[in-house]
């Protein structure tokens, strides 16, 4: 286990006020979603030996998508909360980490369903 997490991970579920057993069905439910199958190892293909740009929805996003067209070949990896303001440009993420409260219209609209 990562040194601090328990820590850490009780902090997070105080500071958003989370019930950790709502939350924990939440991970079981989730982990059923994606059958139990591990990403890891694809993950871990789509981005070793690759240029890998990491993109959240900060306030320079809007500014930043006209030269993030230029990364065609590069691996994307985006927040949910950029992921509609980069496909409304053109932009298709190649890897979305999510806390599952985004738009499910754009992910569908992306194959993300």
């Amino acid at each position: 286990m990562i040194s601090g997490w328990v820590r850490r991970y009780n902090e997070i579920l105080k500071e958003f006020k989370y019930d950790k057993k709502t939350d924990l069905q939440s991970a079981i439910l989730l982990d059923r979603m994606l059958n139990g199958k591990s990403q890891i190892k694809n993950l871990q293909k789509m981005i070793k030996n690759q240029n890998v740009l990491v993109i959240g929805s900060g306030p320079s996003l809007s500014r930043a998508i006209p030269r993030l067209k230029n990364f065609k070949k590069t691996v994307k990896i985006v927040a949910d909360s950029a992921v509609k303001p980069l496909v409304e440009n053109g932009i298709k993420p190649d890897i979305i980490v999510t806390d599952l409260d985004g738009d499910e219209n754009i992910l569908k609209k992306i194959g993300g369903s």
